[in-house]
């Protein structure tokens, strides 16, 4: 078993050997607040008909739904365009470059509004395109970005973009909803966003004690031991932090293994919700999904329980009587009484992101993970071959002497790896 601690000091405190590239904690201290103290101003100035739009693709709109649902409770009208119910029909109509720009002209975007584009790279098309709609409607646009700002800035222009310099997507991630703590603090406490970032720094720091660390540690662990043994990890809470959560463990964490990685269930919808809470009662909600799945001692658990108390209890005896381990978020387990003057569901994402980037690293050391050039013909729009295809083009990459008899071949956002299955790996191969 290897010791997992240091990847996560490393994430969240940066590594010396690595001088260019700051931990979570030290991209805080840089954050640039005087770029954020302009958009707090635009917001503070918003007419009764003015609204605060948000949006991003993957783990950036699940920020864009929790940052919103965090502004309205502060009585800031704030929403993703449109309706997301319609987001699946649109990119299956090949309407994605389109996606959320259609949602402004659903909500009919016009002057008084403030449209907030987020991308870690920059350059989502569906993004920029909504920028550039928001903007010819007389919108006061801005964006949260990465990296180097990609082609957001120059559509939002350098005092309306709000840019980490920093080249992991997941620690980006993390301080764009950073972000929005920090500008809500600034309002309820009449400050600065300077004074407010230093707030959140210093309980952060606090949050990340040695026990804490040592218990996310021991969760990252289930988690790769639930994929050894072919279990399932169950992300158990109600909020957009915990789902944002177990997207990325289910996606990211494992996604260019030449198995199936880690598997994380959704244990209800907002349908299932509804009509749990309206039939039985709230507190049944997540307990009605968790077992359906008849849990075992091969599955793990994360209980994101900073309230709702009794609805985690039920989830906690149908794991213990299954016999499953799991970490929880109580004063026993991860302790998040100093960050109660801050929104929980947001330290979730971020246990999630320092999680998945230690796991991926672990997981692609073992399999030997290496990029390859391959010319691949993929059908329009998409970013990876099916079972058979990619059985075919291993076999063409192993004539062209790309790929070795012993490799395998994966994708990943467009691009394409070899890996190696681990010696006596019990576990089948995946294409998907």
């Amino acid at each position: 078993m290897i010791d997992l601690r240091p990847s996560f000091e490393s994430y969240f405190f940066g590594d010396d050997t690595n001088t260019k590239q700051h931990g979570l904690m030290g991209a805080l201290q840089d954050f640039p607040t005087e770029r954020l103290d302009y958009l707090k101003q635009h917001i503070q100035q918003l007419p009764r008909s003015g609204r605060v739009f948000l949006f991003g693709n993957g783990g950036s709109l699940d920020n864009a739904r929790l940052i919103a649902q965090l502004s309205r409770a502060e009585s800031i009208n704030a929403k993703t365009p449109g309706s997301i119910d319609d987001y699946i029909q649109y990119f299956s109509g090949a309407q994605q470059d389109n996606l959320f720009q259609l949602g402004l002209e659903q909500d009919h975007v016009h002057a008084d509004d403030i449209v907030i584009g987020i991308s870690g790279s920059g350059n989502s098309t569906n993004v920029l395109e909504a920028l550039t709609y928001a903007k010819n409607a007389g919108a006061a646009i801005f964006c949260l970005g990465g990296r180097d700002g990609g082609k957001m800035t120059g559509i939002c222009g350098e005092q309306h973009s709000i840019i980490v310099k920093h080249q992991c997507m997941e620690t980006i991630e993390d301080l764009h909803i950073f972000a929005f703590l920090i500008l809500l603090d600034a309002i309820k406490q009449q400050t600065d966003c300077t004074i407010a970032c230093a707030r959140l720094h210093k309980q952060l720091q606090l949050f990340l004690s040695d026990k804490n660390l040592n218990q996310i540690t021991a969760l990252a662990q289930l988690m790769i031991d639930s994929t050894y043994n072919n279990g399932r990890c169950f992300i158990i809470g109600t909020g957009i932090g915990s789902n944002h959560f177990r997207a990325d463990m289910g996606r990211g964490a494992t996604n260019i293994l030449p198995i199936r990685g880690l598997a994380c269930p959704e244990l209800f919808t907002t349908n299932s919700a509804l009509a749990t809470a309206n039939d039985d009662g709230a507190d049944f909600i997540l307990a009605d999904g968790l077992v359906k799945y008849n849990c075992n001692e091969n599955d793990c658990a994360f209980i994101c329980n900073y309230k709702h108390e009794t609805m985690y209890t039920y989830c906690t005896e149908l794991l213990d009587a299954a016999g499953t381990p799991y970490v929880q978020c109580q004063e026993q387990g991860i302790d998040m009484s100093m960050l109660n003057c801050f929104d929980g569901e947001a330290i979730f994402s971020m246990i999630g992101h320092a999680s998945g980037v230690v796991i991926k690293a672990y997981f692609h050391s073992l399999f030997h993970v290496r990029s390859i050039e391959a010319d691949m013909n993929f059908e329009e729009r998409q970013k990876k071959l099916g079972m058979y295809q990619c059985q075919q083009m291993e076999q063409i990459l192993r004539n062209q002497e790309q790929l070795q008899d012993h490799e395998e071949l994966t994708f990943c956002y467009g691009q394409s790896f070899a890996t190696q299955q681990v010696d006596g790996n019990k576990l089948e191969r995946c294409y998907y």
